[in-house]
Parts: structure tokens; sequence; C-alpha cells
């Protein structure tokens, strides 16, 4: 709409100073425009057969006589009526997650999304590297998510022609994180020159108790210089967004909207888990207690 916008500015000036440069610029312009919606999964036939009729008109030998004879200025009204009647706005959005264990992080807005008309949004696994003494071991998990869960491939999203509206992800640790490392064209500082907004969403179910002031916790949560590259930050609780706000970070920033990995212990009650194979055998009548050892212990 806004290349739209500027064509007709282009046109209305040809109209009254044809130069062959500022042409040159509107045909690359309508061509892009025609190129993007051929891409849609049902291409706007009308608007785009305008488009058509319009640009072979501005590529004949004396473009300047369908100025003067009002020609252009009438395919070019044809053009929006068809545009605003065909071509259906949306929010485009896209997950980048990279490790398949911690989709369950960003699952519950993924499907919230699909739920919205106004929403195309995708799913990009992204690739990584697992980093060690012996050297770094790029890894690829697109394969590994549930079922039901479409994957775009990596090679097939190419962020500087999508530039999405809204870009989630649940690793910011950009090149600080020592155990494993997203490839560098998916650091924050990179992705946010091609989105409006990137949003943050922590893989990790954060404690109910507020991290205290000046300790590793608060520093791994809020001190990441990539805190900054990141417009919004999704916590689980206004405890969360208050401890943020005493690191100084900005209010506007946070969303103390819940977590996703709770919405997916709500499902899980609700629907039921699936054991592994020997499993339910096994603890049956037991009580059972999972241990599980924090990373920081190591």
């Amino acid at each position: 709409m806004d290349l739209l916008s500027v064509v007709e500015q282009a046109l209305e000036s040809l109209e009254s100073s044809f130069r062959k440069e500022i042409l040159s610029e509107v045909l690359n312009s309508l061509e892009l425009v025609k190129n993007a919606l051929e891409q849609e999964e049902r291409p706007p036939t009308a608007t785009i057969a305008a488009l058509q009729e319009l640009i072979v008109l501005l590529r004949t030998p004396s473009p300047i006589d369908g100025f003067r004879q009002g020609t252009v200025r009438r395919l070019y009204a044809e053009l929006l009526a068809d545009f605003e009647q065909e071509v259906e706005g949306k929010i485009r959005i896209v997950f980048f997650p990279y490790k398949a264990s911690m989709w369950d992080s960003l699952e519950s807005v993924y499907l919230a999304a699909l739920k919205d008309d106004e929403v195309d949004a995708k799913v990009v696994p992204i690739p990584y590297f697992k980093l060690s003494d012996k050297g770094d071991e790029p890894c690829y998990e697109g394969d590994l998510f549930p079922e039901g869960i479409p994957i775009t491939h990596y090679s097939a999203y190419d962020l500087t022609v999508e530039r999405p509206d809204i870009v989630f992800v649940h690793n910011i640790y950009d090149q600080y994180n020592t155990l494993t490392r997203v490839f560098e064209e998916y650091h924050t500082y990179n992705l946010r020159k091609h989105t409006d907004m990137l949003v943050y969403v922590p893989y990790n179910l954060a404690s109910f108790v507020p991290p205290k002031p000046g300790s590793g916790t608060e520093m791994i949560a809020y001190g990441l210089p990539s805190v900054a590259n990141v417009d919004k930050i999704i916590l689980s609780g206004d405890h969360l967004a208050d401890a943020a706000m005493k690191f100084g970070i900005p209010h506007h920033k946070l969303l103390p909207l819940g977590s996703p990995k709770v919405d997916k212990l709500v499902f899980l009650q609700r629907n039921g888990v699936s054991y592994p194979d020997g499993w339910a055998q096994l603890i049956e009548g037991c009580a059972v207690f999972l241990l599980d050892t924090h990373l920081s212990f190591f």
C-alpha cells in the first residue's frame, strides 16, 4: 500500500513533467508489487492483471500519450479498486525456535496466532552451534518438531525479503551463550534490522520468587546487552516485571502475560500425557519424583 501510494505521487509528477528516470522507478515499483502478489497462496488475479496492463502501457515507445489521454490515470484507479477489493492485509509473524525441546516456550502463542484471520504465521526453526573445546558443531532440528506444526526451512525464508511485522524468539543470548549459539544472522542485532517488533519469550520457566538484585539469576534474566535489541519481553507475572524495571528495563517493553510453558502444562493436564514404552507399568501406583539440577550448578 505504501509503495502504491508513492507510485501515485510519481505518476502525478509525470503528468506535468515527464522524466524517464522517474518512469523507470515507477515501473520497478509496479513490478515489485506484482511479483509479491504473485507469490501469495491465492494470487489476486484481477489486481495482477490491472498491474500488468498499466506496466505494458508505461513500457510503450510513447507512454507520454497515455498521460495526455488520461489512460494512465484511469488504469491506476482501476488497479487501486481491484487491490482494495481483492488484497487482504495480514500481520506477518515468524517464530524462530532453535531447539525442538524448547518449542513449548512459543507453542501457545503460535496456536493463538493461527486462530486469527488477520495473521499469517510461520514457524522457521533456525540452525545453531553446539559449543565445545573440540570445535563448534552445526545443528538443525527442524525435523524434530511435533507433528501438526508446519515447518518452513530457514533456507526458504529470506528475512531481508519477507520483513515480517513481528518476530518471536526464545533465545536472545547471541554471542554470549557458552553452550549453544544460533547462527549470527539470527542474533538480535541482526533480526531487529528486518522487523517492526522483536519479541522475546524466555524458554525457561522463571521462579515465582523475584531474583535478588545483583544476583547471577538477575544478570542472566535482565542484564544481557541484547535486551536492548528487543521490543517486547513476555514475562510470567507482575513480580518479574517489577524486578525487570528495578534493573533498568523500560516498562513499555514488559508484557507480564504468563508463560507458554504453563499453557503447555495445562494442556497436558487436560489431554493426558503419553509415556515412553514401559514407563506406564513402572510408575503405576507409585509416587513419582522428578529431580532436576539447574544449569547454574555446573
